[in-house]
């Protein structure tokens, strides 16, 4: 049986990580899965300096085929996100901007049907991070990740 969830996330984390991060502070993350993959693990970390995160994610195999598209902006400057994508899809890639008068990230996601199975049992996770939270989920085999939900505090930035 396939499961798909929402990933819940309180997006500020802490510090600097002897690691490779996919953006660097106040720029834009821009990251996509190879054909046929999805992501499956997502590690994040808050600097406070500049209120920023550095962001990693990583892809596995999982039959999610060409049928992909880009979303547009799933939030504001300081407002949650709550999304999930289409019936059987996964999301297999993040794009995220970054802005210091808000200090908050604007996030798209790239949405991929699976074919050859069927999501069923979507479940959302409780927080994965707390604010100014390092965290680093990773999704058991058999898991995919089908969307995300997000909210900001301006006292955490």
């Amino acid at each position: 049986m396939e499961k798909c969830f929402l990933l819940i996330l309180a997006i500020a984390v802490i510090g600097c990580v002897n690691a490779k991060w996919l953006n660097r502070l106040d720029k834009p993350l821009h990251f996509s899965c190879p054909h046929g993959q999805s992501i499956y693990q997502i590690r994040s970390k808050h600097h406070n300096h500049e209120e920023d995160r550095y962001w990693d994610l990583r892809c596995r195999k999982n039959n999610a085929n060409g049928n992909c598209y880009w979303t547009g902006f799933l939030n504001r400057y300081d407002a949650i996100i709550s999304f999930n994508c289409q019936s059987n899809e996964v999301i297999s890639g993040m794009y995220s901007i970054h802005s210091n008068h808000h200090e908050d990230r604007m996030f798209k996601v790239k949405c991929c049907k699976v074919t050859g199975r069927t999501l069923k049992n979507c479940y959302q996770t409780p927080f994965v991070n707390n604010y100014d939270g390092y965290f680093n989920y990773v999704l058991s085999t058999g898991q995919y990740l089908h969307g995300l939900a997000s909210e900001h505090n301006n006292h955490y930035e």
